[in-house]
């Protein structure tokens, strides 16, 4: 039985990277060496004993430009959205934008999926939610300029420089992402509310 190693040290990357040059594939290596297949793919990437180029050829298409300008209410809404519950992170492949919702709310991964142009098929399911991964350089560096950073859970958030005029469908997006509305039976009132962690943005 091999050893479980719970712990991989750079002796066994290379270690796997010389058995893959010799023509084994990811999925021998990792058997081979007892190792998940995620973390043979990725280090032998971060260490050149893999090529982007060759592995993303089959997953080439036209940048998606959806963000570089924000001139309706349909992407003003969506950036709302993204906003309260997406995410944008770096990655040994360049970029990836990630939005996951309950599953009752999948019709609105599949609005936005539908407004990207991206396939449904991007659009997984997770225990008893949605994800939606893009993974798409240019899509990411526009939400970056708009807002949409990394860790931004954990940072300061401004209301992004986008037409007044959709002001409006923004706040409607970050509203279905991020607010309540609590009617107070008792007291004959209701609340209407949104939770973020920047005091600047509320």
């Amino acid at each position: 039985m091999k050893e479980n190693r719970l712990k991989y040290s750079v002796e066994i990357v290379h270690q796997c990277g010389e058995y893959y040059k010799q023509g084994h594939s990811l999925k021998e290596t990792a058997e081979h060496f007892n190792v998940p297949y995620q973390w043979v793919k990725v280090n032998l990437l971060r260490y050149g004993y893999r090529q982007p180029s060759k592995i993303l050829k089959h997953q080439l298409h036209p940048p998606i430009e959806y963000f570089s300008k924000i001139d309706s209410h349909s992407k003003a809404y969506i950036l709302g959205w993204l906003f309260s519950d997406g995410y944008v992170c770096r990655n040994p492949y360049g970029f990836t934008l990630g939005i996951a919702l309950q599953a009752q709310d999948k019709y609105i991964l599949d609005f936005i999926a539908k407004e990207l142009d991206i396939p449904i098929s991007k659009i997984k399911k997770y225990k008893n939610s949605y994800k939606l991964c893009v993974n798409e350089r240019t899509i990411c560096e526009d939400l970056i300029k708009l807002g949409v950073e990394e860790d931004k859970s954990h940072k300061e958030t401004y209301f992004p420089d986008i037409p007044e005029e959709y002001h409006s469908s923004f706040i409607a997006g970050i509203f279905d992402g991020d607010g309540c509305i609590t009617q107070k039976t008792a007291y004959n009132y209701t609340v209407v509310s949104i939770c973020n962690n920047s005091r600047t943005f509320l």
